[in-house]
């Protein structure tokens, strides 16, 4: 404990034994030992108000620690809300899309190479000369690759 007291307060240990001692070689024994003392009362004054203040610091503290946890913990809570509420939407637009596919409100296609089937050529046709062509799917396999799709967006957002 004298770590946490500056130099004129250190206390003193005074018995009834040392002060009679001391007013048996001096007659100023006993003044020197009241000053003890009263130096001694200031000291554990002194460590009294130090521990308090540390006390009260510690209090502070651990309430702003609880404080910020609090926050941190209702930011989180809005976060994941919103990250829940971003993922049940993407779920129901898939659903419907797929929905769509297979109502055959939407159609899906592919494209396709197509060769050339005239007699005087028998090469497949360039994509530069001529329009793209493509396949339509049928509406089950249309919306088995729409699935399919979901189920990657699905296993990417989890990981």
């Amino acid at each position: 404990m004298p770590d946490l007291l500056p130099y004129p307060y250190y206390p003193y240990i005074i018995t009834s034994r040392s002060i009679r001692m001391k007013s048996s070689y001096s007659p100023n024994s006993g003044a020197a030992a009241l000053f003890c003392i009263v130096k001694y009362k200031d000291a554990v004054h002194q460590v009294d108000k130090l521990t308090a203040q540390i006390a009260k610091d510690q209090a502070q503290a651990s309430e702003a620690a609880r404080e910020n946890e609090r926050l941190m913990s209702r930011s989180l809570a809005i976060i994941a809300t919103t990250h829940q509420k971003e993922l049940q939407d993407e779920k129901s637009k898939r659903d419907q899309f797929i929905n769509s596919v297979r109502t055959c409100t939407v159609r899906l296609s592919i494209p396709v190479q197509a060769c050339s089937t005239s007699a005087g050529t028998n090469t497949p046709t360039s994509p530069g000369n001529s329009p793209e062509t493509r396949a339509h799917l049928t509406p089950e396999a249309g919306a088995t690759l729409a699935a399919i799709a979901a189920d990657g967006d699905d296993a990417s957002h989890i990981s």
